[in-house]
């Protein structure tokens, strides 16, 4: 009966209240109105409606512990799944989005965005909460994100229908990622492929010089839209409605690393474009100059050359 929401704020289920007798149907109705009961979440399509504890009046408050005990000694764990809230705003993010070619997103597509930008949102809940990891983890005490990435990927597919990859790490860049480029991540590239043809050589290259240049930075690709589009105005360029179209140019894999240092720095540049390697010390003394005589020989010689 007692449950933490995704906030961590302590509540009870509002049909145990009713079905124990601590008050009726429609008294409970009446403190609901009247704000004795204050609702945090709504029931249905399978979730409880649940009342704040700690806001509850008094004596409802007492009968609920004499009946059920201490609720914060009881209480130590919440699932998962209930950090997984609708996103509104990324619901009208994918109903609106319109290609360049005035082709809107398939409602499976709308519906697979938006579950995966709501599962994302719980990550980022939990990552950045102690307590959260602590209740949705089961205090689990291995690597986080291995935890994350197992739970995130036994989410049943036919409530939960989101693509988030299963690896550990991939996941955990697809949400760094996700804070920088927002609901547009998840847009398929081959969605837009047709719609990046439509920028020329020309503008391309001015594309690449705003996303390069050190001193007027560009903070997203709304701003970088907006910047492009005057420009198209100036010069007589086909004038792009949707970032997806800049995302697609820039993102494509023979263009991505011409702008990426300047963008990230250099060090980001070799960590993601450059095949890592790592060296090991010998395995015993001096086996680096047995290897090579031709060395050894050249740092003793003598003055004479012997």
């Amino acid at each position: 009966m007692f449950k933490y929401n995704s906030n961590n704020i302590l509540c009870v289920q509002a049909s145990w209240i009713i079905e124990s007798s601590i008050v009726s149907t429609a008294n409970y109705k009446q403190l609901c109105s009247r704000g004795h009961l204050k609702k945090l979440t709504v029931g249905g399509n399978g979730r409880k409606t649940l009342i704040q504890f700690d806001t509850m009046r008094s004596d409802i408050k007492n009968k609920v512990i004499e009946l059920a005990g201490n609720p914060y000694a009881k209480v130590t764990t919440i699932p998962f799944t209930d950090y997984i809230e609708q996103d509104q705003k990324a619901y009208n993010f994918y109903r609106n989005y319109t290609f360049d070619n005035g082709e809107a997103l398939h409602e499976k597509n709308i519906k697979e965005y938006c579950c995966n930008a709501s599962v994302m949102n719980a990550i980022s809940t939990i990552v950045n909460s102690k307590l959260a990891q602590r209740k949705a983890l089961a205090g689990s005490k291995i690597n986080v994100w291995k935890k994350i990435a197992e739970v995130v990927s036994e989410l049943p597919n036919h409530t939960y229908p989101h693509t988030l990859p299963k690896n550990q790490r991939i996941l955990r860049n697809k949400v760094k990622q996700y804070f920088i480029d927002g609901y547009s991540l998840f847009i398929h590239k081959s969605f837009g492929t047709k719609n990046a043809k439509k920028i020329n050589d020309e503008a391309k290259a001015f594309v690449l010089a705003c996303s390069t240049n050190p001193l007027k930075r560009i903070a997203n690709y709304t701003q970088l839209l907006k910047i492009y589009n005057q420009e198209a105005e100036i010069q007589d360029w086909k004038l792009i409605k949707s970032e997806q179209s800049l995302i697609n140019f820039l993102t494509d894999p023979k263009i991505e690393p011409l702008w990426w240092a300047n963008r990230f720095g250099e060090l980001k540049f070799k960590e993601k474009f450059t095949m890592p390697f790592k060296t090991v010390l010998p395995s015993m003394r001096h086996s680096l100059w047995y290897s090579d005589g031709t060395k050894i020989n050249m740092y003793y010689q003598n003055d004479n050359g012997k």
